[in-house]
């Protein structure tokens, strides 16, 4: 029977440290509720968010944000890649989305602009690493976490 480490008795830890006793290492999750500003309306009404909850947004705008935005605009244009004007059905919380079936991307309309610019990146190393084709080519399908991954390593 395996029992957590942090549960067993002290000549069990003895032995695993040891290496006379097996042992293997397990993931577990666990259930969290959480709130996000972003699920209301707060935006749209001008309310301020509050200090507990501005470093989980990127706020203000960047030194050449239209810059930046025309060229990844170019990026996707040179790639194939539509950018849609809204999403084809709400994403909810999420910031964007790559439709591979699509090849397009489309961004959350309740993105702020420095958001759109760092989402737009994200999803256009969806666009490229993750396309159909892409896929096709694995051996072995990437798991969704992987994705997730590769695409904010490259943002």
């Amino acid at each position: 029977e395996w029992v957590p480490l942090s549960k067993a008795p002290k000549p069990i830890k003895d032995g695993v440290k040891q290496g006379r006793i097996p042992s293997r290492k397990m993931m577990y999750f666990k259930i969290g509720h959480v709130f996000e500003y972003t699920q209301t309306d707060a935006r749209e009404k001008g309310i301020e968010v509050s200090d507990i909850f501005k470093r989980y947004h990127r706020d203000g705008g960047m030194e050449n944000e239209q810059d930046i935005r025309d060229a990844l605009t170019t990026l996707a244009d040179a790639r194939n890649v539509t950018l849609l004007d809204e999403p084809l059905d709400e994403i909810g919380t999420a910031k964007g989305c790559y439709y591979p079936e699509l090849h397009a991307i489309a961004l959350n309309p309740r993105n702020s602009s420095i958001e759109d610019i760092s989402v737009l990146i994200h999803e256009l190393a969806h666009a490229e690493l993750h396309n159909q084709e892409r896929n096709f080519e694995r051996d072995q399908p990437l798991t969704a976490p992987e994705k997730e991954f590769q695409a904010e390593m490259v943002a």
